[in-house]
């Protein structure tokens, strides 16, 4: 989570991100640690979101009474969608529509790599579009293809 408290303006804030494993394994999680309310945008199966929507969810000019949008999170590849790879037109719009709003957008990359690979192009041009990244360096024991350790989160700013 300290990526996004360093992004967002506390204590009032709003997260606008897809239905990633967050929103599955951290409950509360952004509120009770960042202080932060969560709005989760349904996905679709490729693990885009409407842009629409996200345009529509954004908080632009709340009353005191709700929190106003300071950050919007992508997964890529996704994992509640089998892994889908986020299609890099739509990563570009994505930023575009938040930096109308002056919103930074963050991705969790965990499997980035895996995203880079599959689209034959560059990590860095998987990640041009937005402003701050967290990846896992991990190591399989190929043998069994089921035995997983963490090695490191690396997260950094673009």
């Amino acid at each position: 989570m300290s990526f996004e408290r360093r992004q967002i303006s506390w204590p009032r804030s709003n997260i606008l991100y897809s239905t990633v494993i967050r929103s599955c394994a951290i409950l509360g999680g952004p509120a009770q640690i960042a202080g932060v309310q969560a709005s989760l945008i349904r996905n679709n199966s490729d693990g885009t979101f409407s842009l629409d929507e996200l345009r529509d969810r954004i908080r632009k000019n709340p009353d005191c009474h709700e929190p106003y949008t300071t950050l919007v999170i992508i997964e890529n590849t996704h994992n509640m969608c089998g892994g889908k790879v986020l299609p890099l037109d739509w990563i570009e719009k994505v930023k575009n529509i938040s930096k109308e709003y002056n919103i930074p957008v963050h991705m969790d990359g965990a499997r980035v790599i895996n995203a880079a690979v599959y689209l034959k192009v560059p990590v860095e041009r998987v990640v041009r579009d937005v402003d701050t990244v967290c990846f896992c360096l991990s190591i399989s024991d190929m043998k069994s293809k089921t035995f997983q350790v963490d090695l490191s989160g690396v997260q950094t700013n673009i």
